[in-house]
């Protein structure tokens, strides 16, 4: 808008009379800071907004427009806000050094918390979602909390409509992907519905149900519902495409190219997991690069790109360096004795498949365990070494029983082990014996495992 508005396009202005799309000129216009136009809304306004009172009161006096007041509100408010999360942080931090928390939690009387009520609950959902690769029970303690608060001590009268309802929603799906990482698979898709639920009665924030939608497909991963966690992926990469979230559509397709990987399709994840690369910020979430490239360098030595892969892993060095956990450099080793397994170098190989089995032992983690001694017996059989493959499948028999491990991984491994006592273990039967562990791994190992 060149012209200034008339009067009269002023006052319907004022009088929510005004299209959209006039609104929106007129606004335009005002935002520019026009001296003229305010002097001319001065008078109108008060007429309008206060009957029978021609002028002003007091000198100096001038008009906030109801739009200015509703910003500086809101401006207040989030500084209020940004406040108490740095408090309720460090408090937090405090709370976890000393264990006090669920005493200090419980004191807090139904109703009374508001606006730091709110920020420990969002302080406890960050907490949370740190900390559920590294240690899954607190993260699961520390979401149990944030659910605690938006569900029992803070009142929804005192927040904008539907807003109550979506921190719930936040709240309960990170405590369900916590209950899933920690192998709880019923109830964290107890917790991921309840989550949904309440997303329903929400403001119907399209971001906040495409997150919901992404933890359930983790989920469905985990219980091997391939179909179905596709589907959601896909609906999730669309979501965030349409909502200008450029990063959040690349974290979707990494996903999903670790579904589509573990799916034995490396070639389909290496596409996805690049694709979405491509689109991920560093700065705003540098685990997730991490992860996806760690998992880009492992899919490229399943397709059998071992330059690519061993290139890759050199040049993200520092992302190991800087972000990897215990688990993930024990994967590492793996990934390094399987490319020099892949190039001949036995006795290196041989070297890190050994200590990978062994961190993979520490981490309680008896499929990967499994996984990589079948890698070592191959090595084993290629240098002549066949009493060496006898012993690892008689360890991962005990272990497979112990555990409650599938009966047709264990029928696998006394293929494996009676082979070896008639002294028929040949390297490509090691190799089937892997091949039908993967598959059962994909499956799910544990007879106990519910899908």
């Amino acid at each position: 808008m060149t012209d200034h508005p008339t009067p009269a396009t002023l006052e319907a202005f004022l009088r929510s009379q005004l299209s959209p799309e006039e609104r929106g000129a007129v606004l335009a216009h005002l935002l520019h800071g026009c001296e003229s136009c305010r002097e001319v809304m001065a008078p109108l306004a008060s007429v309008l907004f206060h009957p029978g009172r021609a002028e002003p009161p007091g000198d100096g006096w001038e008009y906030e427009f109801p739009i200015t007041r509703a910003v500086k509100r809101a401006l207040r408010e989030a500084r209020d806000l940004s406040r108490e999360r740095e408090i309720a942080a460090g408090e937090i931090a405090a709370l976890l050094r000393g264990g006090t928390m669920p005493g200090r939690l419980a004191a807090e009387p139904a109703g009374a918390a508001g606006r730091r009520g709110w920020a420990w609950c969002e302080q406890f959902i960050e907490e949370s979602r740190g900390q559920v690769r590294e240690d899954p029970p607190t993260a699961v303690l520390l979401a149990t909390f944030a659910v605690t608060l938006a569900e029992s001590k803070l009142e929804a009268e005192r927040f904008p409509p539907g807003q109550l309802a979506d921190l719930c929603a936040r709240a309960r799906a990170e405590l369900g992907n916590a209950r899933r990482v920690s192998d709880d698979l019923p109830n964290a898709e107890g917790e991921l519905m309840r989550a949904l639920a309440h997303a329903e009665r929400g403001t119907g924030d399209p971001l906040l149900l495409a997150q919901i939608m992404g933890l359930c497909a983790a989920l469905f991963r985990d219980q091997r519902r391939f179909t179905e966690a596709r589907g959601l992926l896909d609906a999730v990469v669309g979501i965030y495409r349409d909502h200008g979230e450029p990063h959040l559509a690349g974290r979707a397709l990494v996903s999903k190219g670790l579904l589509v990987g573990v799916d034995n399709d490396p070639w389909g994840a290496i596409r996805l997991i690049e694709e979405g690369i491509a689109l991920i910020d560093p700065r705003r979430e540098p685990a997730l690069l991490f992860n996806a490239v760690a998992s880009l360098s492992w899919f490229l030595v399943d397709a059998g790109q071992l330059d690519a892969a061993e290139r890759l892993i050199r040049s993200s060095n520092g992302l190991y360096t800087t972000l990897a956990g215990a688990v993930e450099l024990t994967k590492l080793r793996w990934m390094e004795g399987r490319i020099d397994a892949g190039r001949g170098h036995l006795a290196a190989a041989v070297s890190s498949l050994t200590e990978a089995r062994q961190g993979f032992a520490r981490h309680g983690k008896p499929g990967d365990v499994a996984l990589v001694s079948l890698d070592l017996a191959a090595v084993y059989l290629r240098q002549g070494r066949p009493a060496e493959v006898g012993r690892l499948a008689d360890e991962m028999l005990v272990t497979f029983r112990a555990l409650g491990i599938r009966r047709e991984a264990i029928a696998a491994l006394l293929l494996l082990q009676e082979a070896v006592q008639t002294e028929r273990a040949t390297l490509a039967l090691c190799e089937e014996v892997a091949a039908q562990l993967r598959r059962l791994d994909r499956e799910g190992l544990q007879e106990t495992r519910r899908a």
